[in-house]
């Protein structure tokens, strides 16, 4: 049975494969193993297992005080509807956890993930202008919960 459970540092390898799988095109969202080491640490990157326990996707967010901030979600396989269940996830993490508004950022041009996105619930609040450090575009994205 697959299971979403919070990542630890043995998942690393892992993390940074998946990662590189799905960004491969665009280094803005590249994140070194440092980082991530802190952000595991942090208890803020879930991963979805599958029945044998190996790492299918993984999402990474930070917590503020009534926010989730959602830096990265990532799968080895789109389609799949593994991306899908990990925004569950965390869609029930932040109403079990009292948050209200779950935000990113996302490419202009990645109309998959906007879509994806969209689909969850997700509305576009803003354009911001250069956003990446190539001088990409990015929207920024909500989602109210626990109004």
């Amino acid at each position: 049975m697959s299971e979403i459970i919070l990542l630890n540092r043995n998942y690393i390898d892992d993390i940074l494969y998946i990662q590189q799988v799905n960004f491969k095109d665009s280094e803005d969202y590249l994140i070194s193993k440092e980082a991530f080491l802190e952000v595991i640490f942090k208890k803020q990157v879930y991963g979805y297992l599958s029945k044998e326990k190996k790492l299918l996707a993984f999402i990474f967010m930070k917590k503020y005080d009534e926010k989730l901030r959602i830096y990265q979600i990532a799968t080895i396989k789109t389609n799949q509807g593994i991306g899908g269940e990990l925004m569950k996830f965390i869609i029930n993490f932040g109403i079990n956890n009292r948050y209200k508004i779950i935000f990113l950022e996302v490419h202009t041009y990645n109309i998959r993930a906007i879509n994806f996105y969209f689909n969850n619930g997700f509305k576009i609040i803003e354009y911001i202008k250069n956003y990446y450090k190539n001088g990409n575009s990015a929207y920024q994205m909500k989602l109210e919960i626990n109004r």
